[in-house]
């Protein structure tokens, strides 16, 4: 009787492992089209206002449209990044100033900034203090044409000053139909033109 009834509980007991990895399977897929759900929404976007308020923006693809303020992060952000002078950040901060133009200009830039230029700017050893003056920029139609007045201090490794230039950016900014990930700001630069002040 007990080798009979050994088959049958070994069916029984392969029928309900089936069943629970049958149950396991269908608990990953459900969560695995959460995922990939929760992957195609929009992150909530945290802005900080200059009065010190939070401004949260739940869905910048419907929220597209430019503000001032937005186009004062970008304007200081691209200015912060263009930055040929600073020994220790060049190598983070072109990479993310050419995420912030067109193709074009980008291209362009990117023949410019070649490997020699950078290791000459990081053998120079200083780092950089970037103050923004004065911003002004005007909209016409699908683009921005702004200046940008800026102070940045140069600093030897030692910490000692070096020289301070005041300059001045021309700009004309492409405002983008969309925000996206890759271009949360919805800008781009298209041309730009830096001078020299004293």
């Amino acid at each position: 009787m007990n080798k009979k009834s050994r088959p049958e509980s070994i069916y029984h007991n392969l029928i309900k492992n089936n069943r629970v990895l049958i149950g396991f399977n269908i608990i990953t897929l459900i969560f695995c089209f959460m995922l990939i759900k929760n992957e195609n929404t929009m992150p909530l976007v945290i802005r900080y206002m200059p009065n010190g308020q939070i401004e949260t923006i739940e869905n910048y693809h419907e929220t597209s449209k430019i503000n001032a303020y937005d186009t004062d992060i970008f304007l200081t952000e691209f200015v912060n990044r263009w930055n040929l002078d600073d020994s220790f950040a060049i190598q983070d901060n072109i990479p993310k100033a050419l995420n912030l133009m067109d193709k074009e200009l980008r291209q362009k830039m990117a023949s410019y900034i070649t490997k020699g230029r950078v290791e000459e700017v990081v053998e120079k050893n200083q780092k950089t203090i970037t103050t923004i003056e004065k911003i002004k920029f005007k909209t016409s139609g699908d683009f921005i044409d702004a200046k940008v007045r800026y102070r940045r201090q140069i600093i030897s490794f030692k910490n000692k000053p070096l020289k301070t230039s005041v300059r001045r950016m021309e700009l004309i900014l492409s405002v983008l139909e969309r925000r996206s990930k890759q271009h949360p700001h919805g800008l781009l630069v298209t041309q730009f033109e830096e001078f020299n002040l004293n």
